[in-house]
């Protein structure tokens, strides 16, 4: 009799199983469809509310808060990065819930302007645009199967930088930190992102002719900074260069070493990359 009872409990969860997985097929199947008719100019799909507060001030996606076909958003796109571009797409599963959501690349036919690229998700019944980034000229990313990007580039001649976003099972992202490399008097960049001014009139700066190398690491508002090398050996600029590191201490920012720093930025967990390859 016991084990009557445990063979039909074990084929009532199995059977639970394949019901579970055959929903969950059938929700990708689905979502799939939904993209291609969006993707054939059939259907819209609508940004999230991300790109309304977007549009406040400086419209900084591309795109202003509203619905578009494949048509109108290829258009605007166009405007915006002031270059015409080819569509390409793949699928893929953010958050590993059964579900893909549609990666979407306008990408500029002329390498020296920039590429667009959004992510689309489907509810059921409505496809909804719910994060979007650039790269290209000067500007890098990888968009990782771990589920994470990787985006950033130079922004002057002694500074680089990049920024780590995590995303959500609906393609939402999140910023994890940024990390910005400077040289020299390019590292009085940090001033800024502790107090939001540039004084460039107090009596603390890197001499011109510093080689100093110094990472900065923000999350959450938090600054921390380390110094790779690069100290000078004359005396008179080697005390500003320590004097300006202090003073960024003295604005808030943590000193860590370079092994701390090489931790907090570790690319281990990112996975591979994702290839944006499928052309329309």
């Amino acid at each position: 009799m016991k084990k009557t009872v445990l063979l039909l409990a074990l084929v009532l969860l199995l059977s639970g199983c394949g019901k579970a997985a055959e929903k969950t097929e059938d929700a990708n199947t689905g979502a799939e469809t939904a993209y291609m008719e969006f993707l054939s100019g059939r259907s819209s799909v609508t940004t999230a509310e991300c790109f309304r507060d977007d549009d406040q001030e400086y419209n900084q996606d591309g795109l202003a808060f509203g619905t578009y076909t494949i048509g109108e958003m290829r258009s605007a796109i166009a405007e915006y990065e002031m270059s015409e571009p080819a569509v390409k797409y793949t699928f893929f599963d953010f958050g590993n819930d059964g579900t893909e959501e549609l990666i979407i690349k306008f990408e500029s036919v002329d390498p020296a302007f920039m590429n667009w690229i959004g992510i689309i998700s489907f509810d059921g019944e409505n496809l909804g645009l719910n994060y979007s980034y650039e790269d290209g000229y000067r500007t890098n990313s990888v968009l990782y199967d771990g589920g994470y990007l990787e985006n950033g580039g130079s922004s002057g001649a002694g500074a680089h930088g990049y920024r780590i976003v995590s995303f959500d099972g609906k393609g939402f992202g999140t910023e994890e930190y940024r990390q910005n490399e400077y040289y020299g008097s390019f590292a009085e960049s940090i001033e800024f992102d502790l107090t939001g001014d540039s004084n460039w009139e107090d009596e603390h700066a890197i001499p011109y002719e510093s080689g100093l190398l110094v990472y900065e690491y923000i999350k959450d508002g938090d600054v921390k900074i380390a110094v790779s090398g690069g100290w000078s050996e004359d005396a008179p600029l080697r005390y500003e260069e320590e004097d300006y590191i202090g003073y960024l201490v003295s604005l808030g920012a943590e000193q860590i070493s370079m092994e701390e720093m090489n931790a907090l930025c570790s690319k281990e967990k990112l996975g591979a990359g994702i290839s944006i390859d499928r052309s329309l």
